[in-house]
């Protein structure tokens, strides 16, 4: 997305972002049933085996130094074969066993790529061994995005083998967390755990054994799980490296929910007593807590928690709005505005509080709520001060991802006449060098709200006149250009000069893109060329242009941001559909949408996605399949 939509945050926020690392050309997901895992992750050792790990292990501490390195040969040697023996023995007394349990666990090389995974599989787990703790967690975490049939057995590879026990619980969380699969699928996912994991009994291993259990033995595998909650929970209480609140929380909301699926109701009402009661009184946890409680229409225990943390709501606005949202959505509505109005008066006099919240409210979808912050934060700051125009614009942005555009244009029109009325402010954004916040872009941004207005209103002539003007103001306003160019019935002669135009930009984004090259690489150039790829990217993939050329700079740009911002998502959706790939198109676009789940313009190109699959679809079973046509966009 490009910066006069929904994508201005990254640019406004100092560009945060992410996505999953892809190439050109990578195959959609789940085409067909994942098979349950094989060798080498189910091999079982025969009792001998055993007993010579065993024997092994304990010559790690025995007195003689020789019999203590060849028995550490020989572990390493059988690599995989001894890892669970090993994991055990790292937690033993003996300091010389745990010492040496420790290092040949870390050297032990695992297979974690196994030939018939999937691409995008193969590129999470791709040089695995190389990474350090983070990047192997925000590795780990990509699964989530994969069907439950395609990141089950990669998970569970990661679960008997990770050698951080913490990363190995992340992982069995990504299959805990998701509602259970049905039917055939679910059948392969107990197959794939029971397989892969085999006789391990590291604490996540033991998890994801207690959790498909479950679906034949629900009382036994909820007593084991009892079991398990209780152990995490005193190493939470003995603050274990291994052990975070985070993780026994959602331990706890698993509980919770087999209780409920087991039928025992009054079970479950006390699981979620208790965790009311042990919940820490931070804000985005509660906030997290409140909107799970929501969805469980769990009224009591809400109120309950405002209750016991009301020191802490009383003057955390996030807190409150959380609170007003859970009301709304139980139908107490007179409440509901009530506690938000109470959020609104938090913090009076900073209107920078009042601007962060905004921005939260608007990331949970808020938007009402969101408004009314923006344009607190904006009243109340200086008039010229750079907050005043943040706020201004950020409220645009998120009123032009709604489509009110005549609201979004109102807004930009507030911003401008701040810059007009004030000379320094005005002289000091103009030398603003490569800045989102020039006056001339600031008001080509408010004439293609004007423009998309017009367009709402069924008044062509107006919006063409709005567009020009913009154009005029911005020649790199890559929406403006869209928009040009996808005018219908244009003639001869307006078709040329918007083609001209787009093909100027395009050149200009070039030298760009060179120009950033050929800078010292350090984090934050990486970031300004990154900007400058989706640049290009948009404005090829949604006009005309090199679409591979687009496509690699697409990528590129959400490699830099570390693969997570839907904004740059949904710029490389729509690169792949331009290139004709409708499933890849609709992958990415899903994935962006699960990363922005409020965003309206993403979940609109996700919805135009899926319909044109649809026909795809329906004209392949009626007859030849037709090339996936480039239609106009939804927005």
């Amino acid at each position: 997305m490009m910066s006069t939509s929904h994508d201005l945050k990254p640019l406004l926020a100092a560009c945060t972002a992410f996505m999953l690392a892809t190439v050109a050309g990578t195959t959609a997901l789940a085409q067909t049933p994942a098979t349950p895992e094989a060798s080498p992750f189910q091999v079982k050792p025969a009792e001998e085996a055993t007993a010579d790990i065993a024997r092994l292990i304990r010559e790690l501490g025995d007195a003689d130094y020789d019999t203590r390195d060849e028995a550490q040969r020989q572990l390493a040697r059988l690599g995989p074969l001894a890892f669970d023996a090993l994991a055990e023995a790292e937690a033993i007394a003996d300091a010389e066993v745990s010492r040496r349990a420790t290092y040949l666990l870390r050297s032990i090389r695992i297979p974690w790529i196994r030939d018939d995974d999937p691409a995008d599989v193969r590129a999470a787990l791709r040089n695995y061994d190389a990474l350090d703790a983070a990047k192997r967690l925000q590795r780990i975490n990509e699964f989530a995005f994969m069907p439950s049939d395609v990141g089950t057995g990669p998970l569970c590879r990661i679960v008997r083998y990770e050698n951080r026990a913490v990363l190995a619980k992340a992982a069995a969380l990504l299959i805990i967390d998701r509602p259970p699969p049905e039917g055939e699928t679910l059948a392969r996912q107990r197959t794939t755990i029971r397989q892969t994991l085999g006789t391990s009994k590291r604490t996540a291993a033991r998890w994801l054994l207690a959790y498909q259990q479950f679906f034949d033995e629900p009382d036994k595998a909820l007593a084991a799980w009892d079991a398990l909650l209780a152990e995490e929970t005193a190493a939470l209480a003995a603050k274990s490296r291994d052990a975070n609140a985070g993780q026994v929380f959602r331990l706890r909301k698993r509980q919770y929910a087999m209780l409920v699926a087991a039928g025992r109701k009054d079970d479950a009402q006390a699981a979620i007593a208790q965790m009311v009661l042990l919940q820490r009184a931070e804000t985005q946890p509660l906030v997290e807590f409140i909107a799970w409680l929501t969805k469980e229409s769990a009224w009591d225990a809400i109120d309950d928690l405002a209750k016991r943390h009301a020191a802490l709501f009383d003057r955390d606005a996030a807190l409150m709005y959380a609170l007003a949202s859970a009301q709304l959505t139980a139908g107490k509505q007179d409440e509901a505005e009530k506690t938000a109005e109470r959020a609104l008066a938090i913090s009076p006099d900073d209107p920078e509080e009042h601007n962060l919240v905004a921005n939260r409210l608007e990331e949970m979808g808020m938007f009402r709520w969101a408004e009314r912050e923006f344009r607190y934060a904006m009243e109340h700051s200086p008039p010229a001060s750079l907050l005043a125009i943040s706020s201004g614009l950020e409220l645009a942005a998120m009123l032009q991802d709604q489509e009110r555009y005549l609201d979004a244009a109102k807004a930009r029109e507030t911003v401008v006449k701040t810059i007009d009325a004030n000379a320094g402010l005005r002289e000091q954004l103009e030398l603003a060098e490569g800045s989102y916040f020039t006056p001339k872009r600031i008001r080509a941004g408010m004439e293609y709200c004007y423009a998309m207005h017009s367009a709402q209103q069924g008044d062509r002539a107006k919006q063409i006149e709005h567009l020009d003007k913009a154009a005029g103001l911005d020649p790199l306003d890559a929406d403006v250009l869209i928009a040009l160019f996808r005018l219908p019935e244009q003639d001869e002669s307006r078709r040329t000069k918007t083609r001209r135009l787009i093909e100027n930009a395009t050149r200009a984004f070039e030298l760009a893109i060179a120009e950033r090259e050929a800078e010292p690489a350090d984090p934050d150039s990486e970031r300004r060329l990154a900007i400058k790829y989706n640049e290009y990217a948009w404005l090829v993939s949604n006009t005309f242009g090199d679409f591979d050329l687009a496509l690699k700079y697409s990528i590129k740009s959400n490699d830099v941001f570390d693969n997570n911002e839907g904004g740059l998502l949904d710029t490389l959706g729509r690169c792949y559909y331009a290139k004709g790939d409708l499933d890849n198109a609709i992958r990415i676009q899903a994935r962006a949408n699960q990363l922005e789940p409020h965003g309206g313009a993403i979940a609109r190109q996700l919805k135009f996605f899926r319909e044109e699959a649809a026909k795809r679809d329906a004209a392949r079973a009626g007859g030849p399949s037709a090339r996936v046509p480039r239609a106009s966009e939804p927005d």
